[in-house]
């Protein structure tokens, strides 16, 4: 019988399946390039992806009382941060090795929650619409990658690549 943190999970897994059509169909263009519509610049699909694995580490480990991985360039993509692509910053296939990684651990890690721990508040006392719990922030980090995979497809659309 599945359990609360089982149908968390699968919405997770949804949700980076999604992300995953999305990075099919960019594998072969320029991740860097990034557009300007309107005098406002949108994100690059490299910047994406490595701010999607930057919320999940924050969200579903540290945000869950797990341990969040220390990857060297995540933190040139969290909320806020201004991103500038540099030779200095990792290929794109090291982003997305530390996409899959990050994702593995926080499913490992989720699967250890009981359900008391989900109705406890999250470790980064962050609120969405008045709720601090556990079970909120996984449901805010799968609504956040959906929202960034629709990023995803915008920029595909952009690039001139078919999504159906």
């Amino acid at each position: 019988m599945k359990t609360e943190i089982d149908y968390l999970i699968d919405q997770l897994d949804a949700s980076r399946v999604l992300t995953r059509f999305y990075m099919s169909k960019l594998k072969e263009v320029d991740m860097t390039k990034s557009f300007e519509y309107d005098g406002n610049q949108f994100n690059s699909a490299y910047w994406v992806l490595a701010h999607i694995a930057w919320a999940e580490n924050m969200l579903l480990l540290r945000g869950t009382g797990g341990k969040r991985l220390r990857l060297s360039w995540l933190k040139s993509f969290e909320i806020g941060s201004t991103y500038i692509h540099t030779p200095e910053m990792p290929p794109i296939k090291e982003i997305i090795d530390g996409m899959k990684l990050i994702h593995e651990t926080a499913i490992t890690h989720l699967k250890t929650l009981s359900i008391d721990a989900l109705n406890e508040p999250n470790a980064l006392d962050f609120e969405f619409m008045g709720n601090k719990t556990t079970r909120m922030i996984i449901q805010h980090a799968a609504r956040h990658e959906a929202s960034h995979a629709g990023h995803l497809g915008w920029l595909c659309k952009m690039h001139g690549i078919k999504t159906f």
